[in-house]
């Protein structure tokens, strides 16, 4: 009997790229690739997979409460995860099973093999204290160091409306319209900030994506951010840039 398994991701390239992955390591049935993980419990609740690769931050619930739900003990779960050490610590901590991503097929691979050599999903206390950790953390560490010319800026990441690449620096225009200098690359900068907010819409910009207030056709594609900036869309973006929005 074949593995049933269901893939549960907002970011539709995270899944189908994991869905490649799986394709070419072992022979399973799909239950479903979803990118709303409130559908996804009502779906797999009528067709139930041996095995969910589950994000761990999602719109509208996270992945213990999409566990919760789904309320079954007898599907194996491996979490996704594209956050730092200290979810991974947590995971590794309480023996439940997780992956990085981008997923490295190798790891991959050793998780197919742990999922054959036992069954069941993490008990509920267990998952509920895992994620307590992570998000007491996450809240911590909102606040990234930025050098400047004067020093080091601490800013909170959730205040800034976009960053744009000014050569080796970076400009971050933020929420109350002051704007930092920092002595970092637009890539060095976007290292430090969260993916699921964030976006680099064009090879000298980095937008955050909750501050979205509209899109406009013109020019091949602007988005507005904050009703008032709005900012070129690279044309190989804009696909994958559109798909992001509409899960925010």
């Amino acid at each position: 009997m074949k593995l049933k398994i269901a893939i549960i991701d907002d970011e539709k390239h995270a899944s189908e790229t994991l869905q490649w992955q799986l394709n070419k390591l072992i022979e399973y049935e799909c239950c479903g690739i979803f990118q709303d993980p409130i559908k996804a419990v009502e779906e797999l609740k009528k067709n139930p997979p041996n095995l969910i690769f589950l994000d761990i931050e999602m719109p509208g619930i996270n992945g213990f409460q999409f566990i919760e739900r789904l309320d079954r003990t007898d599907v194996n779960v491996v979490f996704t995860t594209a956050y730092g050490k200290f979810a991974v610590d947590a995971f590794r901590v309480n023996a439940i099973d997780y992956l990085i991503k981008p997923i490295d097929t190798e790891e991959l691979k050793e998780a197919l093999n742990r999922v054959f050599s036992r069954k069941g999903s993490p008990n509920t206390p267990t998952l509920k204290k895992v994620f307590t950790e992570i998000q007491s953390v996450k809240s911590a560490k909102t606040k990234i160091a930025v050098p400047s010319v004067h020093g080091i800026d601490f800013i909170d990441y959730r205040d800034i409306v976009y960053c744009q690449s000014e050569r080796n620096y970076t400009r971050i225009f933020l929420e109350d319209g002051t704007k930092k200098l920092a002595l970092k690359t637009l890539k060095e900068i976007g290292l430090q900030l969260p993916e699921s907010l964030f976006f680099r819409i064009h090879h000298s910009c980095i937008a955050n994506l909750s501050k979205a207030t509209g899109y406009a056709h013109n020019e091949g594609g602007m988005l507005v951010l904050n009703g008032k900036y709005e900012l070129k869309i690279s044309r190989s973006k804009k696909k994958e840039l559109l798909e992001r929005l509409v899960n925010i």
